[in-house]
């Protein structure tokens, strides 16, 4: 499935590339793209809410996998209080 061109255009972030590095720069390069991605989900289920009930039934699944893989993601990311450590914070 291919995303609609007038769902990317409003996208304000850059595609993810980050070349040659470390694991912990590659999460935290996925942490920062899942954090954009599902925000900008949460603004659309927001706006289908009163316009489109099953479209925004449709974005609900997709966005609780991100968040669930964000918080996964996180975890390495984390300090035992649950503060991010590192640059990228």
């Amino acid at each position: 499935m291919h995303a609609s061109p007038a769902l990317l255009a409003p996208r304000r972030w850059e595609v993810y590339a980050i070349a040659r590095a470390d694991a912990i720069d590659h999460v935290r390069a996925l942490n920062e793209m899942c954090g954009h991605v599902i925000e900008s989900h949460r603004r659309v289920i927001g706006e289908t809410e009163t316009l489109d009930p099953v479209t925004q039934d449709m974005l609900l699944g997709p966005a609780q996998q991100l968040e669930l893989f964000q918080w996964f993601g996180r975890r390495h990311l984390e300090d035992p209080r649950g503060q991010l450590f590192g640059p990228g914070r």
